[in-house]
């Protein structure tokens, strides 16, 4: 999961974890944390995308592979 880092609930996340979810999300993360949860979200090379903001489609256009990932 990708997150806005001013938003995250830690005790969310560490719930779905327990729950066998992967996150790579904490409150507060830095701009480089932040921006690896870009990578690691599109290295799982997902087939669907909905998100707020839409930080993680502009990461994907921008990326060398481009959309063809999705």
């Amino acid at each position: 999961t990708t997150c806005n880092p001013t938003t995250v609930q830690d005790d969310v996340v560490s719930w779905l974890e327990r729950r066998g979810a992967q996150a790579y999300a904490w409150r507060d993360m830095s701009a480089g944390e932040w921006s690896e949860s870009f990578d690691r979200a599109l290295a799982w090379r997902p087939t669907h995308l909905c998100e707020m903001g839409a930080d993680l489609t502009t990461r994907l256009h921008q990326s060398p592979n481009g959309p063809q990932i999705v």
